[in-house]
């Protein structure tokens, strides 16, 4: 196995839209999700081999992109050294009073409820909130974490008639667009299955691409650089500690579609657990016998295929 490690750079804001916010309000997610940075790669592919569609190529191609065997990880926000960040757990909490006094230089205590609950978890005086920066990362000579938020920029526009060139009555609404903002860095990561597959998509991954929407308005060009292959990698840095105070604690680092027994997707604690029991081939059980040991939100997803110029089907996951 092997994997693919590169840096996107903004040069103008990128807008991939999510699900939420009014519908003349356009909200991008804070990451740049991993199937658009493969939507990108195969424009590439496919203009290289000068072709149209992926099943002119043959299976190989199909392999590259549409396969488990090459896996397309969402870009998160780096910090200034250049260290790929990761979601915060919905587990940190901070006490809501150092919250609101702390500062870039003074952050507030963070307690993990998932690791050990404080003595006053319970107490409603306390007023518990979740950690509220999106991204974190770990000092290297220390246990602190770096919290990390991606800027965005706010943009207004109207909607003009193709055919006046301008605003009218009919077609002139107000809508806006909140964007990634230009300039910032966010690193990836392809894990490939063979070898020969990151060679392959190596080339691919350097110069400027487009994301996201809205590109004939001045949004969505990224330059990818520092493409390279790494044998030895994982996604959060450290080491695998086998026991967390008696706890076997799992963190989803990017959102998960899970299925019940009918096909239906939905977020339920108990799929979580038999999703992981059938990957890791043995038997688990919560820690607190009388309920699930679980922190988790959830959330919509869907997108838009530009072959066919239609969203996609929205799932809950």
């Amino acid at each position: 196995m092997s994997v693919i490690t590169y840096l996107i750079t903004l040069r103008e804001p990128v807008l991939v839209v999510s699900l939420e916010g009014d519908p003349n309000t356009g909200v991008t997610f804070p990451y740049l999700p991993g199937g658009v940075l493969r939507g990108a790669l195969i424009g590439a592919y496919l203009r290289h081999h000068r072709q149209p569609r992926l099943a002119v190529l043959g299976e190989s191609a199909m392999r590259l992109f549409l396969s488990a065997e090459a896996r397309y990880l969402n870009g998160y926000l780096v910090d200034r050294q250049r260290q790929r960040g990761l979601p915060t757990p919905f587990s940190w909490q901070q006490r809501k009073a150092e919250q609101l006094l702390e500062t870039e230089y003074v952050p507030a205590a963070v307690y993990d409820f998932a690791y050990e609950l404080p003595d006053d978890s319970n107490d409603p005086a306390a007023e518990w909130k979740g950690a509220k920066k999106t991204f974190f990362t770990l000092a290297q000579t220390t246990d602190q974490a770096r919290w990390l938020t991606p800027e965005k920029t706010l943009t207004v526009h109207t909607q003009r008639d193709p055919i006046y060139g301008r605003s009218t009555r009919e077609k002139g609404a107000v809508y806006q667009y909140e964007a990634l903002a230009t300039g910032q860095t966010f690193a990836a990561a392809i894990v490939c299955d063979k070898d020969d597959d990151a060679v392959t998509l190596l080339p691919y991954l350097s110069g400027m691409v487009n994301l996201g929407g809205s590109r004939n308005a001045g949004y969505g060009l990224v330059e990818l650089h520092d493409a390279q292959i790494v044998s030895q990698w994982r996604e959060a840095p450290g080491t695998v500690q086998s026991d967390s105070n008696g706890r076997f604690l799992v963190t989803l680092l990017s959102d998960a579609l899970l299925s019940d027994a009918n096909g239906q997707m939905r977020p339920d604690p108990q799929l979580v657990k038999e999703s992981l029991e059938k990957r890791l081939g043995c038997s688990l059980a919560w820690y607190d016998s009388e309920r699930p040991v679980a922190f988790m939100r959830d959330c919509y997803q869907g997108g838009f295929n530009r072959l066919w110029g239609l969203p996609l089907l929205q799932v809950q996951g």
